[in-house]
């Protein structure tokens, strides 16, 4: 008995070194496909502590700041007499895609300038793929550190995904101690998420909004835990809730639980005293072909779709700036 439990121990542990020889020349094989063609030394990207993984390069020619951010160059003191609003999000909010000048952080701020000359200033903390824990986690590191007096989170639906799930980024950084561990505990976490949201109106949810469903604890806790962060330092927080283009381009293909979705989500921000700004029933008014950046992208807007985001959010900003600085002179 002992010789046959010895001889199963040994054929497991051979079997699992296996599977990591296997997943690790596999994640060896990934990593050159993704740098084909490229200069390791030029990727905009370089890895960080988690939960980030990664982070923008900074002073990247023409894109990035000396702080690795797609900004202006900014200096953490903030001006005599400035109201300052730091922007936290994902690709809607970084969108290399887009001239910088297009992009509704941009926008925002040559309307707050029009409404309050010389006395706003919109930072641009926006990162590629970056979900809630490191949206959250970024705006502790870095943004904070520009002294905010207003802080605005975009939140997509795809913001409830897993940090190591993009392919080109997230992954890219992420070195587990055990390539093989890594991909049984994701294809395990995938299944069960299946099987949570295959039954009733859950059915019919996209990927992005069932992961959103089956990580809404860990979505709602880096909220909870920024907004009495912020609370403390006695910083305001706006969350703009940005949808994913429907299927068919058909806003009736977003779905009730879709919808439910982001009442749920508006509901528990409120009352941690947020504002919201819910994006879905501004961009379900039009067909979603006028505002998205390509035919085949269900996520980015074009600049047509960033200007109606910066049309929609400018009001509750110049409310909130109205409210909190002295009279000018």
């Amino acid at each position: 008995m002992v010789k046959n439990l010895m001889l199963s121990a040994a054929v497991l542990v051979l079997l699992l070194a296996v599977g990591e020889v296997v997943y690790r020349v596999h994640g060896a094989a990934k990593r050159h496909e993704f740098l084909a063609g490229q200069d390791p030394d030029s990727l905009v990207t370089r890895a960080a502590d988690a939960p980030a993984y990664y982070e923008l390069e900074p002073n990247s020619p023409g894109f990035t700041n000396d702080a690795g951010f797609r900004d202006l160059p900014r200096s953490p003191t903030k001006p005599a007499g400035v109201f300052r609003i730091g922007v936290i999000g994902d690709s809607v909010t970084m969108q290399g895609a887009l001239a910088f000048d297009d992009l509704y952080v941009t926008r925002l701020q040559r309307r707050l300038d029009d409404a309050f000359p010389g006395r706003v200033e919109v930072l641009n903390h926006g990162i590629t793929g970056y979900n809630a824990e490191q949206e959250a986690a970024l705006l502790e590191r870095a943004a904070l550190g520009y002294d905010p007096d207003l802080v605005v989170w975009q939140f997509h639906d795809n913001d409830g995904a897993y940090s190591t799930s993009n392919a080109t980024l997230g992954w890219y950084h992420y070195q587990p101690t055990s390539y093989f561990a890594h991909h049984v505990s994701s294809k395990l976490t995938d299944f069960l998420c299946k099987a949570r949201t295959s039954r009733g109106s859950d059915r019919a949810l996209t990927p992005d909004q069932r992961n959103l469903v089956c990580r809404w604890d860990a979505v709602v806790s880096s909220f909870e835990r920024t907004a009495s962060h912020l609370r403390r330092l006695g910083v305001g927080l706006v969350v703009l809730l940005y949808p994913t283009w429907p299927e068919g381009d058909d806003w009736q293909n977003y779905g009730k639980a879709g919808v439910d979705l982001h009442r749920r989500l508006t509901a528990h921000l409120e009352s941690l005293g947020a504002t919201v700004v819910d994006l879905l029933p501004v961009f379900e008014r039009f067909d979603p072909a006028r505002y998205r950046v390509e035919p085949t992208d269900p996520w980015h807007p074009n600049a047509a779709g960033h200007e109606l985001i910066a049309r929609t959010v400018f009001p509750r900003l110049a409310e909130i700036v109205r409210s909190s600085m002295p009279p000018a002179g």
